[in-house]
């Protein structure tokens, strides 16, 4: 019995062996999935325009689809750029078809390469936060698969081409804070949109009927558009915040970012309170408040942090280097872009005072302790602080107070504060999505007497 017992073991095990070796034999007879010749071909064409080579991560092989081109890896991952994704189902497995592309935050220039609409199968584009020039090619109304098309920041101007109209699978359009004129194109009410953001173009005129189509998520801030009752669908808190815009009298203010609380400094500055929730492309006006003032952001982070999705910080201990330490509980932060303006001020001569803590990053000496807040910041336009790290600039400190002051000269009856990420520093420490600008306070007081009488051009 037992030595039947022994056979049996002993055929089972060839059984298996065997088994084992015919899978390995098959699978080495198996063809190998390569990236469709063409589109290769397009991608080493619109790399040598750019003057990027392919990231070592996908393509191990030689073969663009390779690697993390075609594993579990986000396109989003900071560590990869560029970085393309692929589908390889093709062809009973064997063809691969680039299905997504991400170039972003990489100061590449000159024209956007025409040979971008050779990659017919990319469902996902993305060239935001670079310094191109000049329009949109044509050539990229082939991408008839195209449903998310990410160009915030790029440097481009003029009109939408009108070979667009064909990009009928449209869902995502992230456009803003580029050079954009003339109207919105009607042939947009044909695409099966979601969200779409012109905020900070040039845009005029009025609104096409579907854009009142309560399932789209529409941001227009900072255009030329005219907005009233009788020639729009929008909002009309929107017409605060466009360009040519006439205002009555207002008056310095000062705002305590991300907070519900309002409160008054020792130096008698009342902060008001900033508490709106703001997604990836959102803004909030505070019409009732005088003057009138708005805070906007432009971003969707890769894991977001905050649960209730309101992109804040909040911290209940004191914070160091300061009076004020309430100021310091809160802060709202940006994936990408976060703006303030002050609507309606007097022209003349304004100190701006920024206030700032780090909250989030500890000061251990794991790898909690590693994290670095990294970004820009820009006062009317000009870049004030390259590379502004919070909790270098204290000695590497958190929970400390910094203040930084600008004196700037008003002469459109507006001020605005702009803290960008260019795409330094972490954005995984203390966990996924924590990068961005952030701040906690800020004041616009006048230098000067002035004299009250208010137009916004």
């Amino acid at each position: 019995m037992g030595k039947r017992g022994g056979r049996g073991k002993i055929a089972t095990h060839i059984r298996l062996q065997e088994s084992m070796e015919g899978a390995v034999a098959q699978a080495q007879k198996a063809p190998t999935a390569t990236t469709d010749p063409n589109e290769a071909a397009a991608l080493n064409d619109v790399f040598a325009k750019l003057g990027q080579k392919a990231a070592a991560s996908w393509n191990t092989t030689g073969d663009p689809c390779s690697g993390t081109a075609t594993d579990g890896t986000d396109i989003n991952d900071s560590s990869i750029n560029p970085a393309i994704k692929c589908d390889c189902s093709d062809q009973n497995n064997t063809v691969c078809h680039i299905t997504r592309l991400s170039f972003d935050i990489n100061t590449l220039s000159g024209p956007v390469p025409k040979e971008l609409g050779n990659l017919t199968n990319l469902i996902s584009l993305g060239f935001g936060s670079n310094n191109f020039n000049g329009s949109l090619p044509s050539e990229l109304g082939s991408l008839f698969n195209l449903e998310q098309l990410y160009i915030d920041s790029a440097g481009l101007s003029g009109a939408l081409p009108s070979s667009f109209s064909k990009l009928t699978r449209m869902k995502i359009l992230w456009a803003s804070d580029n050079n954009f004129t003339g109207q919105i194109p009607d042939y947009i009410g044909g695409w099966n949109l979601t969200d779409l953001d012109f905020s900070y173009n040039q845009l005029s005129g009025n609104f096409p009927s579907w854009a009142s189509d309560k399932k789209l998520q529409l941001y227009l801030v900072a255009n030329n558009f005219v907005i009233d009752r009788s020639n729009s669908v929008l909002p009309l808190e929107l017409e605060c915040l466009q360009r040519n815009t006439t205002f009555s009298l207002a008056s310095p203010f000062a705002v305590k970012c991300g907070s519900s609380r309002s409160m008054t400094d020792s130096n008698n500055n009342f902060y008001q309170t900033d508490d709106a929730t703001l997604g990836p492309a959102s803004y909030n006006v505070r019409k009732t408040s005088s003057p009138i003032w708005a805070v906007s952001n432009v971003g969707k982070f890769m894991d977001t942090l905050a649960s209730d999705g309101n992109y804040m910080i909040f911290y209940s201990s004191q914070s160091q280097n300061t009076l004020a330490s309430e100021l310091f509980q809160s802060a709202r932060m940006s994936p990408s872009s976060l703006r303030y303006y002050g609507i309606g001020l007097e022209n003349g001569n304004y100190n701006v005072t920024l206030q700032f803590a780090e909250l989030g990053f500890t000061e251990s000496q794991s790898w909690r302790g590693t994290g670095r807040r990294v970004f820009d910041i820009y006062v009317q336009g000009e870049r004030k602080e390259q590379n502004f790290d919070i909790r270098k600039a204290v000695g590497g400190k958190s929970n400390t107070a910094i203040k930084k002051d600008y004196t700037i000269h008003v002469t459109k009856n507006i001020v605005e504060i702009h803290l960008f990420w260019a795409g330094k520093g972490t954005c995984c420490i203390p966990s996924q999505g924590y990068y961005g600008p952030s701040i906690s306070a800020l004041s616009v007081t006048p230098s000067t007497l002035l004299n009250y009488y208010v137009f916004f051009v």
